[in-house]
């Protein structure tokens, strides 16, 4: 299973790349997967944006954003932040911050999910962050 990170989705929902770009990376018998805290942090900026306004985006352009994050969840794997990946990216978070490579806890959640998954890669464009995550199956997005 091949997950795609934040970046990756919203590359995909501006028009950078395209879910069939996406699923050409993988083969016939793969499936490609969304983490819940990416969708989480797709909503959330869609509602930063939004409520919070803290960019002066018109309303056509909010409800492009969430015609895009609709159609990927529509498309992809959808798989849940559960207890094991909540304990998992607690490990994981702290781990870091002992060795003073701390992350956003939110990639701790996402990778957390992947590792979780057994054989599963996270495609991100975020490779440093999360090359510091021992175990993680990256994929470099330079497509």
């Amino acid at each position: 299973m091949l997950f795609i990170d934040t970046d990756v989705a919203i590359d995909i929902t501006h028009g950078l790349v395209t879910l069939e770009q996406i699923t050409a990376l993988v083969g016939t018998d793969d499936r490609i997967a969304i983490a819940a805290p990416t969708v989480f942090e797709l909503y959330f900026g869609l509602y930063e944006m939004e409520v919070r306004k803290t960019r002066k985006v018109s309303q056509a352009k909010i409800q492009e954003e969430r015609q895009g994050i609709e159609k990927i969840c529509r498309a992809l794997v959808h798989v849940p932040f559960d207890h094991l990946a909540a304990e998992k990216s607690a490990s994981i978070f702290h781990e870091l911050v002992a060795k003073g490579l701390e992350i956003d806890p939110f990639d701790c959640m996402i990778a957390a999910v992947v590792l979780c998954q057994g054989n599963a890669s996270l495609l991100t464009h975020n490779t440093d962050h999360f090359n510091r995550i021992a175990g993680l199956n990256l994929q470099s997005a330079g497509c």
